[in-house]
C-alpha cells in the first residue's frame, strides 16, 4: 500500500508518503515551510506532496489512499456557517482570512480530484498519537498527546484506541465514550481547558507569540518558582483528564501587563523580575499537568511505556521530569512531536487502520529525500563559488579553532530539532561562542541556550542522563568529570538539551563528533538548527547557501566532501543565490500544479497561490 498523509489547514502544513511495496515500511515526510521558505507555513502543501512523491519515485496515480487531517473537513463544514472552536465561521473572518480558506479548499479539491481518491480524515489528535506510537520501538504503551487539545490513548500491538480525548471540535470522549459532540476548546463558560492555551497564554504575555514558546521556558530557567512558592495555577484545576486554566489566565491578564521583550536583555534584572516569575510559574504548573496527565494514562491503560506528542511534548524540561518521576519503564517522544509530525500520523494511522502490518521500528529521524550526490558541486560551480574536498579532520580542526561550520548531509530531519543533517556547528569550549552565535550567526535573543551533540557512549563523562537522547528533547543537568568542558552548552540553571549520537544513527555526523574528540578531548559539538532567525530549517543546498551567505557563518560543510569558505561571500552572491531560490519555489509550483491539479484549472490555481503567497504573512 502507498498511503499518503496531508496536513492541509493549521499551521507547519506538511505531506508524507509510507508505503510497504519493499516488504518494509518506507516513510518520507516534509514540512511546507522547508519548500516555501516560509516559517511555519499554512499553505496548502503543494510543494510537500510533490516533494514526497519524488522521493520515493511515485506519482499521483499510484497513490492507494489519501488521509488528511480533519480540520479539512471541519474547514469545509464551515464553508456552510456553523461553529467553530466558539466563533462564528465566515461571518467574523477578515476579507483575507476567507479567501485564505476558499483557496486552501479549492486546492484541496483539485488535488483530491485528480488522485481520483475521496479522503479519509483522521482526528487532529490521533494522528499526533499514530505519529509517536507507530514510529516508537513498543509492541505496548500508553499514548499521551497534548497541544490544543489532550488525549490518552491505548496502543497495544497495530491497535491505537481513544481513552480521553478533547479538542480540535471533535467529540469529547471520556473512558472510551463519546459524551459530547463538537465539544472544542471552552466549555458553555468560556473557560480554557487547555495545557498548551495556557502557556502559548503565558507566552504572549512576555511579548512573543506561541510559537515562541521556547523562549519562555529558556527565562523559566532564570526564575525562582519552586514547590512551596505559591502560584497563580490552582490545584483544583484538575477534573479527571480536563485542566481548566480560564481563571489563572484571566487573573494574569488583569495583574501584569504585556512585556515589551527588550527588558529580557538582562533576565536578572528587576524590570524582568515579575515576568521571570511568570515564566517559571508557568513551566512549573505545565511540568505539573503532564505529570497529572501521564499518572492518569497509566492509572487508565496499565501500560509500562508512553510515547508522547503535541507541541506540549517538546518541552525537553517537562519531559525530563516525568522520566525522573519514574511511572513508565520506559518514555518515547516523538521528534515531530509538533504539528510537523501530522501528516506521517494521518498516513501511518490510515496504514494501520487499512490492514497493514509493516513497522518501523529503527528510530532514525531523518524523513527528508536522500539527496543526489552530484547536486552540490553543479551548483557551487554555476554560482562561481570555489570548493574542495575536506575530511572530517580538518573540519574538527576548523571547529577546534573557534570557527563555525555549517552542515548539510543526507536527508533532513523530521520534525524541528535539527539532528546533524542540517545543523549549525561550534566549539562548546569557548564561553563566549554562545553570545556570539545569538547575536551573529542566528540573531536572536541572548538569553537563549543552545543545545549539544555529544557521542553516546562519553555521553555520561557530561551529563546525568538516565538513557541515550537521540533527538534532543529531554533536558539533562552538565554532570560528570567533564561538565564543565562545555560551557557554550550550558543553560544558566546549569541544565543542557543533549542529543546523543551514535554511529548507525548518523555516520557522517558521528564521524564528525568523533574527529573533534581525537583533537580537543572533547565529544561534545554545540548544534543549533540550520537558519536565521524567522527562517525555515535548510533543506537543500541553494537554502544553505543563501543562509551561509547572509550570516557568519565560516564554513559550509556539504555531503561530509565539499567545504565552502566565508572569504566568498559577497552581497552579489547573496542576491543570487536569494533570485535562484525564488525562481526555485516558482517552477516547484508550476510542477506541482501541472502534476497535482486538472490542467484546465492551472492558471486559476496559479494565481491563487500568489495570492495566498501575499497572504500568509498577514494571517
Amino acid at each position: 500500500m502507498n498511503i499518503l498523509g496531508i496536513h492541509a489547514i493549521g499551521h507547519d502544513t506538511g505531506a508524507a508518503i509510507v508505503t510497504d511495496r519493499s516488504g518494509s515500511l518506507e516513510v518520507v515526510s516534509m514540512t511546507e515551510a522547508r519548500l516555501t521558505r516560509i516559517n511555519h507555513a499554512s499553505t496548502y502543501p503543494l510543494l510537500s506532496i510533490q516533494y514526497c512523491l519524488d522521493a520515493l519515485q511515485l506519482s499521483l496515480e499510484d497513490i492507494h489512499q489519501v488521509c488528511a487531517d480533519d480540520l479539512w473537513m471541519r474547514r469545509r463544514r464551515m464553508a456552510g456557517g456553523g461553529q467553530f472552536m466558539g466563533w462564528e465561521a465566515k461571518a467574523s473572518w477578515s476579507a483575507s482570512e476567507r479567501a485564505f480558506f476558499d483557496y486552501l479548499q479549492e486546492f484541496g479539491r483539485l488535488v483530491e480530484g485528480a488522485a481520483r481518491i475521496e479522503p479519509t480524515f483522521v482526528h487532529h489528535m490521533d494522528a499526533h498519537a499514530a505519529s509517536s506510537y507507530y514510529m516508537s520501538p513498543f509492541d505496548e504503551a500508553a499514548v499521551l498527546c497534548m497541544d490544543a487539545g489532550s488525549a490518552i490513548y491505548r496502543a497495544q500491538g497495530l491497535a491505537l484506541s481513544v481513552i480521553d480525548r478533547m479538542g480540535y471540535t471533535g467529540d469529547l470522549v471520556h473512558n472510551a465514550e463519546t459524551i459530547d459532540r463538537e465539544f472544542g476548546l471552552l466549555n458553555e463558560h468560556g473557560v480554557v481547558l487547555n495545557t498548551a492555551y495556557m502557556y502559548d497564554a503565558v507566552t504572549e504575555q512576555l511579548g512573543y507569540t506561541p510559537f515562541e514558546a521556547g523562549k519562555t521556558m529558556a527565562l523559566a530557567a532564570y526564575g525562582s518558582a519552586t514547590e512551596h512558592a505559591p502560584s497563580r495555577f490552582s490545584k483544583e484545576r484538575f477534573i479527571d483528564f480536563l485542566i481548566f486554566h480560564g481563571a489563572a489566565i484571566a487573573r494574569m491578564n488583569d495583574e501584569i501587563p504585556r512585556a515589551d521583550p527588550s527588558i529580557f536583555e538582562d533576565p536578572r534584572s528587576d524590570a524582568a523580575a515579575p515576568w521571570i516569575a511568570l515564566a517559571a510559574d508557568a513551566q512549573r504548573a505545565l511540568e505539573e499537568d503532564v505529570l497529572h496527565l501521564a499518572s492518569l494514562a497509566k492509572e487508565k491503560t496499565g501500560a509500562r511505556n508512553l510515547c508522547l506528542a503535541g507541541g506540549t511534548a517538546l518541552s525537553c524540561v517537562a519531559n525530563r521530569r516525568l522520566i525522573d518521576e519514574g511511572i513508565f519503564d520506559e518514555v518515547f517522544v516523538v521528534p515531530a512531536a509538533s504539528d510537523e509530525g501530522i501528516a506521517l500520523g494521518c498516513a501511518l494511522r490510515g496504514y494501520y487502520q487499512s490492514g497493514g502490518r509493516a513497522r518501523r521500528r529503527s528510530g532514525d529521524p531523518y524523513l527528508g529525500r536522500d539527496p543526489d550526490p552530484t547536486e552540490a558541486p553543479v551548483l557551487l560551480s554555476q554560482l562561481g563559488v570555489n570548493f574542495r574536498e575536506a575530511s572530517f579532520s580538518e573540519v574538527a580542526g576548523l571547529l577546534a579553532d573557534g570557527q563555525i561550520v555549517a552542515r548539510v548531509a543526507g536527508p533532513s530531519e523530521w520534525g524541528p530539532r535539527a539532528l546533524g543533517a542540517r545543523s549549525i556547528l561550534a566549539s562548546p569550549q569557548r564561553s563566549e561562542m554562545r553570545d556570539f552565535l545569538n547575536a551573529e550567526v542566528k540573531h536572536r535573543e541572548a538569553f537563549r541556550p543552545f543545545g549539544p551533540s555529544c557521542l553516546a557512549d562519553h555521553a555520561q563523562d557530561y551529563f546525568d542522563l538516565p538513557a541515550e537522547t537521540p533527538y534532543m528533547v529531554v533536558a539533562a543537568q552538565a554532570s560528570g568529570p567533564h561538565a564543565w568542558d562545555i560551557p557554550a552548552a550550558v543553560h544558566v540553571d546549569g541544565s543542557s538539551r543533549p542529543q546523543t549520537v551514535r554511529a548507525d544513527q548518523n555516520p557522517g555526523y558521528h564521524a564528525l563528533i568523533a574527529a573533534f574528540g581525537e583533537l580537543t578531548g572533547c565529544n561534545v559539538l554545540v548544534n543549533t538548527s540550520f537558519n536565521d532567525s524567522g527562517e525555515p530549517i535548510c533543506e537543500d543546498y541553494l537554502d544553505a547557501m543563501k543562509t551561509f551567505s547572509s550570516t557568519s557563518i565560516d564554513h559550509l560543510f556539504l555531503d561530509d566532501r565539499w567545504l565552502v569558505s566565508a572569504d566568498q561571500k559577497s552581497e552579489r552572491l547573496f542576491h543570487r543565490v536569494g533570485r535562484l531560490q525564488a525562481e526555485r519555489i516558482e517552477r516547484s509550483y508550476a510542477r506541482a500544479v501541472r502534476t497535482l491539479c486538472h490542467e484546465e484549472q492551472a492558471a486559476s490555481v496559479l494565481e491563487g497561490i500568489e495570492r495566498l503567497r501575499a497572504l500568509q504573512g498577514t494571517l
